[in-house]
């Protein structure tokens, strides 16, 4: 059987148990109270008698069963909160485990009248910590599903947020057109995390997609809504980290890292960890402009912090293994491509940083063959990135030919970004 259909026959059922559990006791109260009244007050004319004994006691078992539902919901709150905190913070397992106990419980806690908003919410929280954790389609899937109900006008604003943070790591196309709706009332909001979030994810898909003057109209729109904001500070760094705009990026991702993201209370320090990814950029724009001592000592202070951010494990071996440090690089990144086999950007991710390890210790052909799951990326960025890449290690190894190929097929997606124009000049 369906699960939501099953979920609403337990709930049905729960509400008739919750009904006859009132009524009884309405009922024996109504009996007790009715004979206390006519014992202390004989005088009372009849129909208030009756009119207090049963009024009071079904007002009482109503307030109580409210009392009840808005606690479950409390709790359920309560519950997709800690699940969240605990996958923002890397600890994934601990997300999962949580949620995975509710759900064994779930036919139970039906019947203990926890209803479909408050298990609604604790998907919409799962589907958020598996699309942190690189479970894209999972992620959407489950999201999708909630972003669908209008009647539930927040949940399925902050369930297709969530859709649109998978969508921008698996680049669906079918994603993006089942957010549409939720898109256009994005563009006439602006200002709430959620349209933030929407409109982020879609300006980064449209980076990844070398559409970067969409992704720079994406920015300026998130900058018209909410002037200075932490996302349109991140998207525009984005843009100008693929145009090769360097100086312009680094400036963008420190104002981003500095700016608390919406919703963030005012006062409030800005957690460490949800700047890590915005670091591990930082560092990658460093190694683009050629300052390794800047490069390392990013890296020394992001590796402090002891981060479980994958782009900041990443770019910390990455950028060791390239300072002197190849083996134990390399150790790190197979461990991290072994945690983390179901998301293509992590292992594109994972090649790269392999790619630029190997080919510091000058072996350029485990160099290009590091970068094949890189090559095989749904992004096109990514793939033209790791093509340039490739026609460089094919030129190091004394093959012009193969390298002029790859550069080729580089240019045909287009030299409006750095990688093309790069590829462009070989």
């Amino acid at each position: 059987m369906d699960r939501r259909v099953l979920g609403c026959l337990l709930s049905g059922v729960s509400l008739v148990i919750a009904t006859g559990v009132v009524s009884v006791i309405v009922a024996i109260s109504w009996w007790m109270l009715y004979a206390l009244l006519h014992a202390r007050y004989p005088s009372l004319d009849h129909n208030v008698v009756r009119v207090i004994s049963v009024g009071a006691p079904l007002l009482v078992g109503v307030l109580l069963l409210a009392l009840w539902q808005v606690g479950v919901l409390l709790f359920a709150s309560s519950f997709a909160q800690r699940a969240v905190a605990s996958a923002q913070e890397g600890r994934f397992l601990d997300a999962s485990e949580r949620l995975r106990m509710l759900r064994n419980l779930e036919p139970w806690l039906r019947l203990g009248g926890m209803g479909g908003g408050a298990w609604a919410r604790l998907r919409v929280a799962e589907s958020y910590a598996y699309a942190l954790h690189g479970l894209s389609d999972e992620a959407a899937r489950m999201a999708l599903e909630e972003a669908q109900f209008p009647w539930r006008p927040s949940l399925s604003r902050a369930a297709a947020a969530v859709a649109a943070i998978a969508a921008t790591d698996s680049a669906d196309p079918a994603t993006w057109t089942a957010l549409e709706m939720h898109l256009i009332w994005a563009e006439g909001d602006g200002v709430s995390p959620n349209a933030q979030t929407l409109l982020a994810c879609r300006g980064m898909s449209r980076a990844l997609a070398l559409d970067l003057e969409g992704a720079s109209r994406d920015a300026a729109l998130l900058e018209s809504k909410a002037p200075g904001g932490r996302a349109a500070a991140g998207l525009r760094g984005a843009v100008a980290f693929w145009r090769g705009q360097w100086a312009d990026a680094d400036r963008e991702l420190l104002r981003s890292r500095s700016t608390p993201p919406a919703g963030h209370p005012d006062g409030a320090p800005i957690p460490a960890n949800a700047n890590h990814g915005v670091d591990a950029q930082r560092i990658e724009v460093a190694r683009e402009m050629g300052d390794a001592p800047r490069a390392l000592a990013l890296t020394n202070a992001l590796a402090a912090e002891k981060p479980t951010h994958r782009s900041a494990r990443i770019v910390i071996a990455c950028v060791r293994g390239e300072q002197g440090s190849p083996d134990s690089a390399l150790l790190e990144l197979e461990a991290i491509a072994a945690q983390w086999p179901f998301s293509p950007a992590t292992l594109a991710s994972v090649a790269f940083a392999r790619s630029r390890v190997e080919k510091a210790r000058g072996n350029h052909a485990g160099a290009l063959s590091a970068l094949a799951p890189a090559l095989s990326s749904p992004h096109l960025a990514v793939r033209q990135l790791a093509l340039l890449e490739a026609g460089d290690a094919c030129a190091a190894q004394g093959d012009p030919e193969t390298a002029r190929r790859r550069w080729s097929e580089a240019i045909a997606f287009g030299t409006q970004s750095s990688a093309g124009a790069r590829a462009a000049s070989r």
